[in-house]
């Protein structure tokens, strides 16, 4: 069974993804180890048919992993509209094999602000 792999990250303006394990902002709302750990336990007998999607929520050694990882990914990107002090950065989106979707749905494309940080969603596709 083909299992469709997704990414979802809020980053920073400037790549920024975390600093000393936490995240650089409050928390905005709610947000495996490895890609093989994830792959082997969907395949066991009670979860192999049960499985369609998997989410991957960082950090970024799992982010990069899995950005690399040949076949079809979405990234969902949530991109905050500012600057923090951070020592973990998202790896860079290869635009030679990731486009930028115009719109998807139920993705709000517009800017959205909470506790006074502006964000936005942008959604990426790779099909490799």
């Amino acid at each position: 069974m083909v299992r469709l792999l997704n990414c979802i990250v809020a980053v920073s303006q400037n790549t920024r993804i975390g600093k000393n394990g936490h995240l650089p902002w409050s928390p905005l709302r709610n947000e495996f180890r490895s890609l093989d750990d994830i792959s082997k336990l969907t395949e066991q007998p009670e979860l192999a048919n049960k499985v369609e999607m998997i989410w991957i929520v960082g950090g970024n050694s799992v982010y990069k992993e899995a950005m690399n990882h040949p076949g079809h990914l979405k990234l969902f990107e949530k991109r905050i509209m500012q600057d923090f002090e951070s020592d973990t950065f998202l790896p860079e989106i290869d635009l030679e094999k990731y486009k930028l979707l115009p719109e998807y749905p139920g993705v709000l494309s517009d800017v959205q602000e909470e506790k006074d940080i502006k964000f936005k969603f942008e959604v990426f596709e790779k099909n490799d």
